[in-house]
């Protein structure tokens, strides 16, 4: 070969790899926001926040989604935390705390994120605060009596929060059930009776910020 095919070989190459290097699905990114407990209007400060990622892998019957994690940060005295990540066009990214507490919502999507960019997402997300629920049950004849709270401006969306079913025909007890601070709360009691007929006691409960509120309810099957 002689030197200006040489040349031009080299030329093909080197434009060659640059051109793969424009179309890499990596791409240096960053993510950056507040935590924030928009109803306590309190940051989340010194907590583990997790970048996650899901992606498709195997192939025909065998795939599925996977999942994995692209990196952990601590939140700073205001609550704000930053990520530097290869982003992959793969991959959906979403972000959520690692914590031993409850939370909502439980993540946040980050499907928007703009490659190559520094991208500004706030995770907003609340604490329940504990209804402390002092129950007498009596002549629950027809169990379980099934017991859970609601947000009645939002009814129809269910937050999971954890539900809880007695069993025993009387009972005193004390039960700690989730709410939604800052809402008008719907706590249910209800039951099917042997004709599977439906029978509920509603119960509405202003919250406010605080932590804990205290409940002292008597509940007798009889009666709904």
């Amino acid at each position: 070969m002689n030197n200006a095919g040489y040349i031009l070989l080299l030329i093909v190459l080197f434009s060659g790899c640059a051109k793969d290097d424009e179309n890499s699905a990596f791409t240096p990114t960053s993510v950056a926001g507040r935590v924030f407990d928009l109803e306590r209007n309190r940051a989340f400060v010194n907590e583990k926040i997790l970048l996650n990622s899901s992606f498709w892998c195997g192939s025909g019957f065998t795939g599925g989604t996977c999942y994995s994690l692209v990196d952990s940060a601590f939140t700073d005295v205001n609550g704000k935390y930053v990520f530097d990540f290869d982003y992959d066009e793969n991959r959906t990214y979403y972000i959520n705390l690692d914590v031993d507490y409850p939370f909502y919502p439980r993540e946040k999507d980050l499907r928007t994120l703009q490659k190559g960019e520094m991208n500004v997402e706030n995770f907003e997300i609340w604490r329940p605060l504990i209804f402390e629920l002092d129950i007498k049950v009596r002549n629950n004849d027809s169990p379980p009596l099934r017991i859970y709270s609601a947000d009645e401006a939002d009814f129809y969306n269910d937050l999971n929060f954890p539900r809880h079913t007695i069993e025993e025909q009387s009972i005193d007890t004390v039960l700690y059930v989730h709410a939604k601070p800052n809402a008008l709360m719907r706590l249910e009691f209800n039951f099917n009776d042997p004709t599977n007929a439906y029978h509920e006691r509603l119960e509405f409960i202003n919250t406010g910020r605080q932590d804990t509120i205290a409940l002292i309810l008597e509940i007798d099957c009889t009666t709904f």
